[in-house]
């Protein structure tokens, strides 16, 4: 939230200051603005960015707010506008031997074939978008990776391995201590237990992530797939003691589930 705050001050002042340093600017906000859930900035942001780099011809540049505005798109329910512009990124990523900037194609591409209805297709480019983070030690994209699997297997009623998914993200996410993904990994665990009726242990774990959300300011992108299976629990005495667990308590929850 002061990020933002910070960009929104400084790009508000920013007349007279290079083009190429704005524009770095700009999609550093948009990503700022991705994390805290404010999708309209990202879009705005993201475009004119991208407009920039397009003017003066620089392709990493272009590469990545390409894939940010295809993000946008999607969460936007615009699934069919993010594919030209995610097959644009990746053919320049490729091109400038960009791995990183590639396996963040490849998430996206995941997420979009999701939304089209392909969950073969989204498996299988989110299991190699988590294999190429975890061989180069990219922590964050690993745990996002196999978060979004989990998000997949969910939405196909394959419980068993969501669970394994989230798990492992959730494990990834706790060593290095990422807070926005471990409340994610808690999220989709908790969909999972509402989904086996183990009703007090998803409210438990639901409590604690909308709790989470509001202390480190944020949405969870996507939270309807976790709401619709965790709303009604809220309010009740689970739902109420999980709002005031710590974060390792909550984790030791899920270890203790696994392990009964």
């Amino acid at each position: 939230m002061e990020g933002q705050s910070w960009f929104e001050a400084l790009l508000a002042r920013s007349d007279g200051v290079d083009e190429d340093v704005r524009a770095r600017a700009l999609g550093t906000a948009s990503l700022v603005a991705g994390v805290r859930g404010d999708y309209s900035c990202v879009l705005v942001w993201t475009e004119e960015a991208l407009a920039h780099y397009r003017a003066v011809g620089a392709e990493e540049g272009i590469a990545w707010n390409l894939t940010q505005l295809a993000t946008g798109a999607l969460l936007f329910g615009r699934p069919e506008e993010a594919a030209p512009l995610l097959e644009e990124a990746e053919a320049l990523h490729r091109k400038l031997g960009n791995d990183g900037g590639l396996r963040r194609v490849l998430h996206v591409q995941g997420q979009q074939a999701v939304d089209v209805g392909d969950l073969e297709r989204g498996r299988r480019l989110m299991r190699e978008s988590a294999e190429l983070s975890q061989r180069v030690g990219d922590i964050f994209s690993a745990a996002s990776s196999l978060h979004s699997l989990g998000d997949i297997e969910l939405v196909a009623r394959a419980v068993d391995a969501a669970e394994s998914a989230y798990e492992e993200g959730l494990a990834i996410a706790w060593d290095a201590g990422l807070d926005r993904l471990i409340c994610y990994g808690l999220a989709g665990l908790a969909a999972v237990a509402a989904e086996r009726g183990a009703t007090e242990r998803a409210a438990r774990l639901w409590g604690f992530v909308e709790a989470d959300e509001e202390r480190l300011q944020f949405t969870l992108r996507g939270r309807e797939l976790y709401e619709r299976r965790l709303a009604e629990l809220a309010g009740t005495p689970s739902y109420d003691e999980g709002r005031t667990l710590d974060v390792s308590e909550v984790v030791e929850i899920v270890r203790a589930s696994r392990r009964s």
